[in-house]
């Protein structure tokens, strides 16, 4: 089987009702200003147990009959769910993103042409202020507080780290598989790496939602989970920097 030029990961957990037809319409667009290149669309199921997933996934088949469907039995979060998605799938170059595929169809491309035009190894999306406008509460704080703290303590490259949109090509795939975190944290770890590893070539992509894009909330359970996480690389990034 010849290798696609570009593949579009994207992880399922019990996403809302009817999201099958938001993503063929997001995934259709893209495709259409992308008409040249080879995509291969991959959807991972991490356990999810709605009863109308299989209705779903039946659905993205019939719109796109060459959709690759990996399945984890049981839910085993984001990260473990990426990286196997990135350790099956072969291709040229990769894009990781949400089942909504919330960011814009230029976005996407964005990123893709960062990685063609051989600027870098990693692109990386960066959410601009308008962003902020978009989401309220304990998620717009939590956000804009953990990346004052990347920028002012880790110093990374991208302070942006949890935008749920980025792409890599063979190189960046290798540190991409190097990450252990299991849940959300994996793309703050991703870019730990990337920012302190001396033959990676990253790139801060701005990118931008969609209109009319409503974000999940995060539960409090996930968010002491993923505290431990914060700050074992917290201070593995912080001991990094002053090592350079």
């Amino acid at each position: 089987m010849p290798v696609p030029e570009l593949a579009v990961i994207i992880p399922v957990y019990n996403p809302s009702k009817e999201w099958a037809d938001h993503l063929l319409q997001q995934f259709k667009s893209f495709l259409q200003v992308s008409a040249e290149t080879d995509v291969q669309l991959v959807i991972i199921n991490d356990g999810s147990t709605n009863i109308h997933f299989t209705d779903e996934i039946n659905t993205v088949i019939t719109g796109f009959p060459n959709t690759i469907i990996l399945q984890n039995e049981q839910n085993k979060g984001k990260g473990y769910t990426l990286r196997k998605g990135v350790t099956v799938i072969k291709a040229r170059y990769y894009i990781v993103t949400d089942v909504d595929m919330p960011y814009t169809t230029n976005s996407m491309v964005a990123v893709y042409k960062s990685l063609t035009d051989s600027i870098c190894d990693i692109a990386a999306g960066n959410r601009n202020k308008e962003y902020y406008h978009q989401i309220h509460g304990f998620r717009r704080s939590l956000s804009l507080l953990l990346r004052t703290i990347i920028k002012k303590r880790l110093h990374l490259f991208a302070d942006d780290t949890q935008c749920g949109l980025k792409g890599f090509n063979e190189t960046g795939k290798q540190l991409f598989l190097q990450t252990t975190i299991n849940r959300y944290l994996y793309d703050l770890e991703f870019m730990v790496k990337a920012c302190n590893h001396t033959n990676i070539r990253l790139q801060s992509v701005p990118v931008f939602l969609r209109s009319g894009i409503v974000l999940r909330s995060m539960s409090l359970k996930i968010l002491v989970q993923e505290s431990g996480n914060f700050l074992k690389i917290f201070l593995s990034g912080n001991k990094l920097y002053k090592e350079k």
